[in-house]
């Protein structure tokens, strides 16, 4: 399995900590999206895949943080799962690639651009190694 981005922590933790308790969670869509969500716990999940595991994250993913990435690679090798970790330091959440002095404010999602060349050479690796 290869997770992009993927969160460690439950959806509305994520939508949070991006926007604190903005307007956008009081639309009645999104608020039933967010809720649909509520019980989804990806360490829980993670630790019951028994298939080898390729985690790729942006360095400047601004809505899944690297930060939160340690709660998801422990709960899968505290399951004694085959887990591999690939950070891309330079990627957002999009996996473009940007700038080394650019942050991602999300803006870039807007302009043409390709997915950074890196990510296809880390994901073919990982699958020809496994």
């Amino acid at each position: 399995i290869i997770l992009l981005g993927a969160p460690a922590v439950p959806l509305a933790e994520v939508v949070q900590k991006q926007a604190g308790s903005a307007a956008l969670s009081s639309v009645p869509a999104f608020k039933a999206f967010l809720q649909s969500w509520q019980t989804y716990v990806p360490v829980a999940t993670i630790a019951r895949v028994e298939c080898p595991i390729l985690i790729v994250q942006g360095g400047k993913d601004n809505q899944v943080l690297a930060a939160d990435l340690p709660q998801l690679v422990g709960a899968a090798r505290k399951a004694k799962r085959n887990v591999t970790v690939r950070i891309l330091p330079l990627d957002d959440h999009l996996f473009l690639k940007l700038a080394p002095n650019m942050p991602s404010t999300g803006t870039e999602y807007f302009e043409p651009a390709y997915v950074d060349p890196e990510l296809g050479h880390t994901i073919l690796d990982w699958l020809f190694h496994h």
